[in-house]
């Protein structure tokens, strides 16, 4: 019906009121005034989203520099214009019911007849325009919110900075891991420091020790030699005329073993690597003077090459405290199988300050070996005393029989297996069959010490014979 008609048809009906067009008119100016008023509210909460935004985005980058009076006054200033916006959409609901129940109520002296054909020419209309409402309040509440969720994520939030700093608490034992990765990389550095200060030490030392070699006389004086010849060593070293003998080692061998016992270190042997070679090679052709010569005493030892005969200068360090890198001494052995055979041989080792020593037979044996050697003294125990009691072995070591051996791991009770009161205890008892002589450092190096140590040999032969036949 079209509303020219539905107009006509109010102003004919004789039931139509003067008061009911009045009220009509009401409830269109308040319906635009809504209208109105909604725009505005929609247009103030884009405006307040697009201010949201922009200030995240400011905050994003400055961060940094941003204050806590400057977000207190943002807030106060977000939180006023929430609560205009939510004031005047309680305005505008108010507002839109009373017009729905000023056009809802129809005047109270209309017929039934009058009351049945308002209602149908009205309900589509109140259809359409409950529609229209109710798409309005669902965009209004949405709209609301969107900013009452971008005020939340602008003010209610944080930055992420300030909430770690917010959960930590001064007193507390929490730690911060930032804090706690930059203390591990102090640790490291300042390990890392004290490890560079130490070498840088240690080279200084070594610096200080070659330029105090530089200075020193005898170094401008001499050569190679005098060089490495940094102290006066506590031992004095003889040095006869004519030295070195061809039959004798030579004073520098006992001079670089002296230096060697107070500077025992890889330094010192690398600054004295010339001097060593040349002090070996001395000791090797002693050692292979005396491997010729014994052989004619004694067939029964091998003769090998002096580097074979000669032990190596590095010491043990496997399962020891003592970690001086060098032996203070040279050696080497001669026997029926070489170096490293298990028979009893004949051993040589120079050191200065009166230690240097020869002697023969076998030392700390092997538990099948020793055996071995007490069966063949309860079964004749006198060979071994008669080879004790040489005329020869008292010319040279100065005494002779039992008192000869070494005693350094002689057993205080008798061996497993023997009873304390047998016949031949006190030999029983060793565990080493050692004999040994020393020689004074002017004999080492004087003319003829390669005869004094064959003589010792020589008369010894006869002990290793026995014992070699004990032992297989």
């Amino acid at each position: 019906m079209a509303p020219q008609q539905q107009r006509r048809t109010k102003k004919e009906s004789p039931y139509f009121s003067k008061s009911a067009a009045a009220e009509e008119e009401a409830a269109a100016k308040a319906e635009s005034s809504n209208s109105k008023k909604r725009k505005s509210t929609r247009q103030l909460a884009k405006r307040s989203s697009s201010s949201s935004s922009n200030k995240k985005t400011k905050k994003a980058v400055h961060a940094s520099g941003s204050s806590s009076s400057s977000s207190s006054d943002n807030e106060a200033l977000t939180k006023t214009t929430n609560k205009k916006v939510t004031a005047s959409s309680k305005s505008n609901k108010d507002t839109a019911k009373s017009s729905k129940s000023t056009t809802r109520q129809p005047a109270k002296t209309t017929t039934t007849a009058t009351r049945a054909r308002t209602k149908q020419q009205q309900k589509p209309e109140n259809n359409d325009d409950d529609g229209e409402e109710e798409e309005e309040e669902e965009e209004e509440a949405s709209e609301f919110s969107d900013d009452n969720d971008s005020s939340d994520d602008d003010f209610q939030s944080p930055p992420p900075r300030i909430q770690k700093r917010a959960h930590v608490k001064p007193n507390s034992n929490q730690v911060d891991a930032r804090l706690s990765q930059s203390a591990k990389n102090k640790g490291e550095t300042t390990s890392k420091s004290s490890r560079t200060q130490k070498t840088r030490q240690t080279q200084k030392k070594v610096i200080d020790s070659s330029e105090e070699e530089e200075e020193s006389p005898a170094s401008s004086s001499s050569t190679t030699t005098t060089t490495t010849t940094k102290t006066t060593t506590a031992i004095d070293i003889p040095r006869p005329k004519g030295a070195p003998f061809a039959d004798a080692l030579s004073p520098c061998l006992l001079e670089f073993l002296a230096e060697l016992r107070e500077d025992n270190n890889r330094d010192f042997m690398r600054t004295n690597e010339k001097r060593w070679h040349t002090i070996r090679n001395d000791f090797m052709d002693f050692v292979k003077m005396v491997s010729e010569q014994l052989n004619e005493m004694d067939p029964t030892v091998l003769i090998e090459e002096p580097k074979n005969a000669i032990y190596r200068q590095h010491r043990d360090l496997r399962f020891t405290n003592d970690l001086r890198p060098y032996k203070s001494y040279m050696s080497a052995s001669f026997s029926r199988g070489g170096k490293k055979s298990p028979f009893a041989g004949y051993y040589i080792g120079v050191a200065p300050n009166g230690e240097t020593h020869v002697a023969a037979g076998i030392w700390q044996p092997s538990p099948p070996r020793i055996a071995r050697i007490r069966e063949g003294i309860v079964a004749n125990a006198d060979l071994m005393r008669e080879a004790l009691n040489l005329p020869t072995i008292k010319e040279t070591l100065g005494q002779s029989g039992l008192a000869v051996l070494s005693n350094e791991d002689k057993l205080k009770t008798a061996p497993k297996n023997f009873p304390k009161d047998h016949p031949e205890i006190e030999l029983l008892r060793y565990k080493s069959f050692v004999v040994s002589k020393t020689f004074s450092d002017l004999e080492v190096v004087s003319e003829g010490f390669l005869d004094k140590v064959l003589d010792v040999y020589e008369a010894l032969v006869p002990f290793i014979t026995i014992l070699n036949s004990w032992t297989g």
